[in-house]
């Protein structure tokens, strides 16, 4: 087996366990045994690619939800104008909780971003001038 080969072997076992296929099934399909994946889950690299594609594969789904975001919105809007009460008042909770959601997600991710803005030790960009001063 060729070097190319086994990455690319390496790369599919990683793929196939992101996408939630169990080990055994990965090892299958591979053509692996399954003792060859629990030493490959062992190895830190292999763990971060079967996770940089779970990644990879939730933020193709989240924007897939994100198009269809404005969709859903205007179809539950839409409810509110049910002549049945407990269908508008379903479509009120929805749309409360929908809003409440998303507004704690946009503020969980702002202050996130701020939080890694920030430097990770606040001296280090003014450091103390008493490496200068004398003590007295």
């Amino acid at each position: 087996m060729t070097q190319n080969d086994a990455l690319a072997k390496k790369s599919s076992l990683a793929f196939d366990l992101a996408m939630g296929m169990s080990q055994k099934q990965a090892a299958l399909r591979a053509g692996v045994s399954r003792s060859t994946v629990d030493r490959a889950m062992a190895h830190p690299e292999f763990r971060r690619m079967v996770a940089e594609y779970r990644r990879q594969y939730a933020d193709r789904a989240l924007g897939r939800l994100a198009r269809n975001m404005s969709r859903a919105a205007d179809e539950a809007a839409k409810l509110l104008e049910s002549k049945d009460d407990r269908v508008r008042l379903q479509a009120v909770r929805l749309l409360f909780q929908m809003t409440v959601r998303l507004r704690e997600s946009i503020e969980l991710e702002d202050r996130l971003s701020e939080l890694e803005d920030t430097p990770a030790h606040p001296f280090e960009e003014s450091p103390c001038p008493s490496s200068t001063a004398s003590v007295v």
